[in-house]
This record gives structure tokens, sequence and C-alpha cells, in this order.
């Protein structure tokens, strides 16, 4: 399958590869994570109680996700949680419109690459859905569309698959709370809308939790699903138009995230790394890597 995948999504999957191997030089071969997601013990064949321990263990609170207006912002809650389990969660613009992220399993540095070009509510959606990958030991990767399942000849892969969706599902909108807050109210196109917007999450995933206890059908499911994904795209458009001419130190911060930043000006500043290596660990030419500093206001390099 790796041979259908587009030159540009292969150049992003080796540049992943090596930012795996720039955590294992950073860190001196291990994870300073007190929580580590290979230590967690979960009985893969059931996802949901996988996301009702889980978000218990993170002290992920529903009622604060629910305070979240903005979907970078829960995005970026969503993040620092991943980094507690030792998870580095990376962007960048694929240019390849039919994924919209993946994960490389690794026993000390697992990370997620998510494709900025994609919807802050899609993103979120994808770093679930490589989560649950990560927690059944696999590298994954998630496509925009469903279709591809159909390219699998293993049961069991094409299983995985729906598995990670019904988990990013159930973590982001628990059964429970969905049930209490659905209660004796009719689907309509007002609610699907109030609910993403209560849950930060997307439309889709609102739809879907309404088709699974049959208040839709399979129908309805997929007229609306073609209509959000019409919507969808013009909001990548849009996204698009607004990026063109945009901050490049406010993207690279963006791409590479807090917590990675931190790390490789921290080994900078307690002279472990060279200037040099600083620089080749951010993927930048030297005189932005200084700019970038200056910006964050980390001081002079």
């Amino acid at each position: 399958m790796y041979n259908n995948f587009s030159r540009k999504l292969i150049k992003i999957i080796d540049e992943a590869r090596v930012m795996q191997l720039y955590l294992y030089e950073l860190n001196n071969g291990a994870n300073p994570s007190q929580i580590m997601l290979k230590d967690i013990k979960f009985s893969y064949k059931d996802s949901k109680s996988v996301a009702i321990n889980l978000r218990k263990l993170l002290g992920a609170d529903l009622e604060l996700q629910k305070q979240i207006r903005k979907l970078e912002d829960a995005f970026e809650y969503w993040r620092d949680l991943f980094y507690q389990m030792g998870i580095y969660v990376f962007k960048n613009a694929f240019q390849d419109e039919s994924v919209s992220g993946f994960c490389l399993y690794d026993n000390e540095f697992p990370i997620i690459y998510i494709n900025n070009s994609f919807s802050p509510a899609r993103q979120i959606f994808t770093l679930f859905h490589e989560l649950y990958h990560l927690i059944c030991q696999t590298s994954g990767i998630d496509f925009l569309n469903d279709d591809f399942l159909k390219t699998y000849d293993n049961k069991n892969n094409v299983l995985i698959e729906r598995t990670c969706n019904h988990f990013a599902g159930e973590f982001l909108v628990p059964d429970d709370d969905f049930d209490l807050v659905t209660r004796n109210n009719k689907v309509t196109d007002s609610l699907v809308a109030e609910l993403s917007n209560i849950y930060c999450v997307s439309r889709e995933v609102i739809l879907r939790k309404f088709l699974d206890r049959k208040k839709i059908s399979k129908e309805e499911y997929q007229e609306k699903r073609e209509l959000f994904n019409t919507d969808y795209f013009r909001e990548v458009e849009k996204m698009k138009a607004k990026k063109n001419g945009g901050d490049y130190y406010n993207t690279q911060a963006v791409y590479k995230g807090r917590h990675y930043l931190e790390l490789v000006y921290r080994q900078y500043y307690s002279n472990k790394v060279t200037i040099i290596q600083l620089a080749r660990y951010l993927n930048m030419k030297i005189p932005s890597v200084k700019a970038l500093a200056l910006k964050k206001g980390w001081g002079t390099i």
C-alpha cells in the first residue's frame, strides 16, 4: 500500500522518521514522561472502555473540554495531554488532501503527524484515530474518505481502522454524556451544529453518534456527510487563502509544537547542542532559528 502513496506524503513520512531519531538524540535515548503509553494496560477489544479509562488516567475533564470555544485551542489542549503520555504531535502541510494524518509507533517515542491543511475539527478527530493505533502498538494512517477501506484485503486491518474511528468518537463525545444531552431531542441541523460546538468536534462525529443510535438512517447520514464534506472543502480553501503570506515563525511553532521547541532550545541554552545542531533539529536556517527565539521571548542567540 506504501507504493500507492503520493511522493509528497512519502516525503512527510520520511521527515517523521527523522524527527523520531531527533527525539532519541535530544533525550539521550529515554522518554522522560512519567506516564508512558507502552506501560498502560488496555483491553484492546473494548474501545469504549479504553476511552473511559484513558480519560480518567489523563484527568481529561469533560466539563473543561466543553468550556473551550476555539477548535485551535482544543487541539493544543489535547496536544498537551498527549505529551503527558510521551507522545509528540507534529504538523505539516501534506499537500495531499486524501490523508489527514498518520502515526509512527515506537516504544520510547511514538509520534503523530497531522495534516495542517485540514480543518481544526478534522485534525482533532485524526489525533484520536491515530492515538488508538498507538494504543494497539501499530503505526497507522487516517484517510479523509473511508472508501479506502475497500482496498484492504486483510479484514483485521479494516476492523482496526473502524475501531480507531469508534474510539475517537467515544473519547471526544462520551456516550453517557451524549445520551443525557440529546435525550428526547429531534435530530436537526441546528442541533448537530450546536453539539459540535459544545464538544469541539466536527458535525460528522455528532452525526455518526446519531446514526449509531438509529436516530437517523444510513441514507440521511450519507447525504449529510456529503454536504459536510462539501462545506469542509470550502473551509479548507478559505484556510489556504488566509495562510498565503502568513507568519513563517508562527507556522513553524505550530508545526513543531511547544514541547518540541522548548526541548530543542533548552538543549541549546544548556550548551548541550551547537547552533548548527539547533538549526538541524528545527529544519530551519540559523538566522531563522535566532529570529524565532527572539519572537518567543527566549533571548538573543
